[in-house]
């Protein structure tokens, strides 16, 4: 009887524990996005600050991906990716690297999840796919996770 007590008393204390501990993690998700505002988040982790300067390329609607890569006078490369996928996180820093040698290609991110229309219409059947745009047409694309030299080919 007494083992069934403690086990008892053993399992509401983890309950409880968990309660707090997710309440905890919420509480500091809103306060993440709320300070994310103001153009400055921190790490839930760390507590680092975070810049969030380098989403700035993110492609959120069909008229901002009209704006700024179909009517764009440059050479324009878009990665169609997901959060969610692991092959995108893989492509992220090697797409950073590149991009950071060659100023002279503008470089958007568009989240399909968030912007079916555009992944349907530009039939992206598998992420990432990185498509070059040239005077607002779609010139070339590759797709999957590519080595520099793929993508130096893919902008020529």
């Amino acid at each position: 009887m007494k083992n069934k007590i403690i086990i008892v008393i053993v399992l509401i204390i983890l309950i409880a524990l968990l309660f707090f501990v997710s309440n905890y993690i919420n509480t500091e998700t809103i306060k993440m996005a709320t300070s994310s505002i103001s153009g400055e988040t921190k790490n839930i982790i760390s507590g680092e600050k975070v810049s969030l300067e380098k989403f700035s390329n993110l492609i959120n609607s069909k008229e901002e991906f009209e704006e700024k890569v179909l009517k764009s006078s440059n050479k324009v490369l878009v990665d169609f990716y997901a959060d969610w996928c692991g092959p995108c996180q893989i492509m992220a820093p090697i797409l950073d690297e590149f991009i950071s040698n060659h100023p002279e290609i503008q470089y958007y991110k568009v989240n399909v999840d968030e912007n079916e229309e555009l992944s349907t219409r530009y039939r992206i059947l598998y992420i990432p796919t990185m498509i070059v745009f040239e005077s607002g047409d779609a010139k070339n694309r590759c797709t999957g996770v590519v080595e520099t030299s793929q993508l130096e080919e893919l902008i020529k």
